[in-house]
């Protein structure tokens, strides 16, 4: 289990960071990555607004890593 995983686009994830899922509504949090008994997945946070909750992933679904919002 580790905190932070690096995405095929080669962005480094940390806990809180959004993200998408190529097929599935809303945008997720990024939790922790797993990696047991050679299989690997992500947990995160999220999905369609109103409807949140924690699900896992395998890490070939993440489309999209969304940049940070950041004041000026």
């Amino acid at each position: 289990t580790s905190t932070t995983w690096t995405a095929p686009t080669g962005r480094i994830l940390t806990p809180g960071m959004e993200l998408s899922v190529a097929g599935v509504k809303g945008r997720f949090r990024f939790i922790q990555h797993v990696s047991r008994d050679g299989k690997e997945w992500i947990d995160v946070h999220g999905g369609k607004s109103g409807h949140e909750k924690t699900r896992s992933f395998r890490p070939d679904q993440v489309v999209t890593v969304h940049r940070l919002k950041k004041l000026r």
